[in-house]
Parts: structure tokens; sequence; C-alpha cells
């Protein structure tokens, strides 16, 4: 079963790009007053939308002990694909704080859901005039876990919010809001060196999980190796562009041998313990060695 979910990993990343879908629609809810969002309480900056022709509902609260947010919806769930076409939007929970224009941010909160998977859809920056939609696609679980993500620039100065586009499944969910930062990095990229056996192509995998298919966070495509060692330019996944990010990581690596057609084998980044671990991404360019990776079949449980 483990193996199987490995190959739906690495159909993903040798198949498909991930399209994150967010309605062409402003939310509404103004610009939070002449308050910036960041001087109110943390109950403050929270509120919601629902359209008013929408099949599901929303109810939202605020802990406030420990600013965690309640979010349950009810009701009819509405369509988000491509045939019936995308209304998440149509229930929001909105969080709000400043977007400055020609500026990045890296957004960390903790997420999970009461029970079951859901996909969570995150906008962070909408314009009506230029129908610019920005966000992320983020699969929950029951388990609570803090997600790192970093957005493209912002293009202009508003009152921005996280919308949390809920509206196509029932249930409820959890959200802390830990940080919204301005992101002054550059794009990053991850040498591999010491790789032992004479191959082509290598696919690195930049993960929150280190298992589920669809908790890339970065991916680089087609990296060629050569004397032995392989370059990663990093990638966001849903768009192809430069990645931004910083912070802890599972990493894959799956390469292609010259006299096989087919990928495999898999190999976790572990610090040569055997064990997987998250690898912390600070630089622009980190180095790290073959061996600090374990063959899938090899790990310690």
């Amino acid at each position: 079963m483990l193996k199987k979910r490995l190959w739906g990993i690495m159909t993903l990343i040798t198949g498909v790009m991930l399209v994150f879908s967010f309605a062409a629609c402003d939310t509404g809810g103004g610009d939070g007053g002449e308050i910036p969002p960041e001087q109110l309480p943390e109950a403050q900056r929270w509120d919601k939308w629902v359209d008013p022709k929408s099949t599901a509902t929303l109810d939202y609260s605020v802990d406030p002990d420990d600013g965690v947010c309640t979010i349950t919806v009810r009701g009819t769930p509405e369509e988000h694909n491509e045939i019936d076409g995308w209304y998440a939007y149509k229930a929001a929970a909105r969080y709000r704080y400043t977007a400055k224009a020609n500026t990045r941010y890296t957004y960390v909160f903790e997420a999970w859901t009461e029970s079951d998977m859901r996909v969570l859809h995150l906008q962070y920056y909408w314009d009506d005039d230029d129908q610019l939609s920005l966000g992320f696609d983020i699969p929950l679980t029951s388990a609570r876990k803090t997600y790192i993500r970093t957005g493209q620039v912002i293009p202009k100065n508003k009152a921005g919010r996280l919308d949390f586009q809920c509206a196509d499944q029932l249930g409820t969910f959890y959200v802390k809001i830990i940080s919204i930062t301005e992101n002054t990095g550059v794009p990053k990229t991850i040498t591999i060196t010491g790789i032992p056996e004479k191959t082509v192509h290598a696919v690195l995998r930049v993960s929150d999980d280190d298992l589920y298919d669809d908790g890339a966070v970065a991916v680089s495509h087609w990296g060629i190796i050569s004397g032995n060692s392989v370059l990663f330019n990093l990638n966001e996944p849903s768009t192809g562009d430069l990645w931004f990010g910083s912070g802890y990581y599972y990493l894959i690596i799956d390469y292609l041998s010259e006299d096989k057609d087919e990928w495999g084998p898999w190999y976790f980044y572990t610090n040569g313990t055997g064990t997987r671990q998250k690898y912390n991404i600070t630089s622009a360019t980190s180095t790290i060695p073959f061996n600090k990776f374990t063959y899938f079949f090899d790990l310690e449980e």
C-alpha cells in the first residue's frame, strides 16, 4: 500500500501540474476601516462572507485564549470542479491583513479538521479591476499541522484578506494564524551530491508530509544529473514560478537510470539516520550529500 501511494507521488509530479482554482469573485467586506488589521484583537480580524444564494452555510468562532478559529460548514455543498464550476468561494471565513504593493508574504498557520480530509482553498489576494486571484490549495487531515506558504508578489496596496473558501465540503475545521510576514528572500535551489548510480534525470519534492501525494509545496522537474550531482531549481507546483519559501520540509528524490525506462527508487531525507526528517531550507542554495537520504525500503519506521 505504501509503495502504491508513492507511485501516486511520482505520477503527480511527472504527469500533472496542479491548477489551484479560486473563484473570480470579491467576497466583499471592505478594507477593515481606518485601524490597520494588525492592530486589532485577533478575534476582530476574523469575519465571514456567504453568498446569499449559496446552498452552504458557515459559522465560525474564535477562541479568545489560543486564537484558534473554528469553522463549520453546513447545508448542501457547492460544486467545485471544471465541469460544474468553481464555487467553493461562496462561503468563506476571512482573516484580514495589510497587503503592500510589490511585496511577497510568507503565511504561517496551523490547520486541521475535526475528522476526515478536506482541501482548504486559501486565497490571499484578490483584485476586482485586474480579475487577479492568488492562492493555494492545501490538503488537511485531522492531524494538527503547521503550514508555511510563500505567495507571489502582491501587485497593489490594499487591505488584504486570507479567504478560507470552503463551500464545497461540509464539516468542521480549525485554523490558527501564527504569522504573516514580508518575504525578502531569493529563489531556492538544492544540490544533491554523491549520487552513486549513473543516471540521467531526477525529481525533487519538497513537502509538508512525508507520504501524501498532494502535500508538495515546491517541486523541481527533470533535474539533469552531471558528475554524480544534480541541481534542483525549486518551483511552485501550481504555476511553475520560482519558489521563495523557507522552513522545515520533507525532501523526497527520485531518479531515472540510463538502463531502465521507469522511475525509482525513492529516497527520503533522513540526515543519515534512516528515519524521515524535515530539512530546514534557509539559504538560497542548499547542498546535501546523497548519503543523507535513505532508500524507501530501508527506512526505519
